[in-house]
């Protein structure tokens, strides 16, 4: 894979994580947008990092992640890996606390 295919699958993978979670927090009845999103604290994504971290800071709650670079660009189409989907379950539950 060259180095824009693999930039071009993160970011879309950064994307689906963000909008699965947004959906999550949103099914619970408060209104989650990308604005509370901080990933990987301003560095550059080209070409993408081996892991980025996830900070999302919403109505008084924090929530962390740390996701692997395989677990980002797997995600570039549709989540499927269980250990994303927990990441997206657990952080769902800790912003809507």
């Amino acid at each position: 894979m060259n180095i824009a295919q693999s930039s071009a699958e993160f970011v879309g993978g950064m994307q689906t994580i963000e909008q699965a979670i947004i959906a999550a927090v949103r099914a619970r009845g408060r209104h989650l947008t990308a604005g509370y999103f901080r990933w990987n604290r301003g560095q550059p994504f080209i070409p993408p990092p081996e892991a980025i971290p996830l900070e999302i800071r919403f109505q008084g709650a924090t929530a962390n992640a740390v996701l692997s670079r395989e677990q980002v660009e797997d995600g570039h189409e549709r989540i499927s890996r269980v250990d994303v989907l927990t990441m997206i379950e657990d952080v769902t539950n800790a912003l809507c606390r």
